[in-house]
């Protein structure tokens, strides 16, 4: 609602945003700037707006369409608050740093993926263009997924996949800095396919309503999928586990290494997330594991985990008197310190889960990377 608010005495400022914005475009579409080939073909995937759209676990889900398929991806990022001193480099899980150490060289969304991704190489770097050549150099992939890259025209792209975030409210579809809109849905001409996620968290009037205004912008010629994805939370790992330590020898004796939803039924549970929507994670563990959600604890997005902070978690535990604390991928890869609280913590899998179907979406994307 203060976000609301505040957006109301910036709409002005709006129309000035978007100008800028068609004046760039205008200078690649006309050819005055041109996009710079990496190598291998680049596979955007991008939003128009600021902010959490499912970015990363679309991206987590397309790896592995893309590996079952044959194909050696790799995935480029920025690397929100990334600290490290070259231009680029690799996040390696393998490298023995803590995945806390990884997280702040090269960022939270990076590492997670890198950790869950396994043997698909994840590359950070400042500049788009520079990292992804990095990465056609060093894993000569086939396919190089570009995080976040819609509006970075200078890479040069053969598939733009555009998210549209359900769940969002109406304001944020106003152009920044009233809303959070950094391009209108006019550019969704320039996406191969548009993909509307969360769609299990949003009002499916709204979830119509974006499906409508996205086939008014797409072209009617070329037909680009219009899909949809949803959220789900599909297991939980003990942050023990997760850290790389070994839980099995105390699976007897205290909680086990992982859970499905169905293990927090009933109990009374802390959340805390340091993620762009914490909203639709409290939403998550309340509706798919019927758990009482007795506190969360809402850090900044990105928000790096000290001791302060654990101690707070800590404190809403004893205050509630949780049986559980859960926390999601992102979170766990930023604690630097072992679990401190008195009963077991857990950190859920969020994964994209396609609705409907994606035959049209797989068809299009295999005949692009032929």
């Amino acid at each position: 609602m203060r976000g609301e608010k505040l957006s109301r005495w910036l709409r002005p400022l709006g129309s000035a945003f978007r100008m800028g914005v068609a004046a760039r475009n205008g200078l690649y579409d006309n050819g005055w700037l041109r996009a710079e080939d990496v190598g291998a073909p680049v596979v955007s995937i991008g939003n128009l707006t600021t902010g959490g759209t499912g970015k990363t676990p679309m991206i987590a889900w397309l790896a592995g369409q893309l590996e079952a398929r044959g194909k050696n991806p790799a995935v480029i990022s920025r690397g929100y608050k990334a600290i490290f001193e070259s231009e680029a480099g690799r996040v390696d899980p393998r490298s023995g740093k803590r995945l806390s150490q990884l997280a702040k060289l090269y960022g939270d969304e990076p590492t997670m993926l890198a950790n869950r991704l396994g043997q698909v190489p994840v590359f950070v770097g400042r500049d788009k263009v520079t990292v992804a050549r990095l990465a056609f150099r060093e894993a000569k992939p086939d396919v190089i997924l570009a995080d976040d890259a819609f509006q970075h025209r200078r890479l040069k792209r053969r598939f733009d996949i555009v998210l549209l975030d359900a769940s969002e409210p109406g304001w944020h579809f106003l152009p920044l800095p009233a809303g959070r809109m950094r391009e209108p849905f006019s550019a969704l001409a320039r996406a191969q396919a548009v993909v509307i996620t969360k769609v299990n968290l949003a009002d499916p009037a709204r979830v119509a309503r974006l499906r409508d205004l996205a086939r008014l912008e797409l072209d009617s010629a070329l037909l680009p999928p219009l899909v949809e994805m949803e959220h789900r939370i599909t297991s939980y790992l003990l942050l023990e586990a997760f850290r790389g330590g070994d839980a099995r020898g105390t699976a007897k004796r205290g909680p086990p290494r992982a859970m499905g939803p169905d293990g927090f039924k009933g109990e009374k549970v802390v959340l805390f997330s340091g993620i762009a929507r914490p909203e639709g994670f409290k939403r998550l563990v309340e509706t798919e594991t019927g758990a009482e959600v007795a506190e969360h604890v809402v850090f900044p997005d990105h928000h790096y985990f000290g001791p302060g902070d654990l101690a707070r978690i800590g404190e809403a535990v004893a205050r509630s008197g949780a049986s559980f604390v859960i926390c999601t991928e992102k979170d766990a890869v930023k604690i630097d310190t072992g679990q401190t609280w008195v009963c077991p913590t857990y950190v859920g899998r969020l994964e994209a889960v396609p609705r409907g179907t994606w035959d049209g979406f797989h068809a299009s994307l295999d005949r692009t990377l032929l």
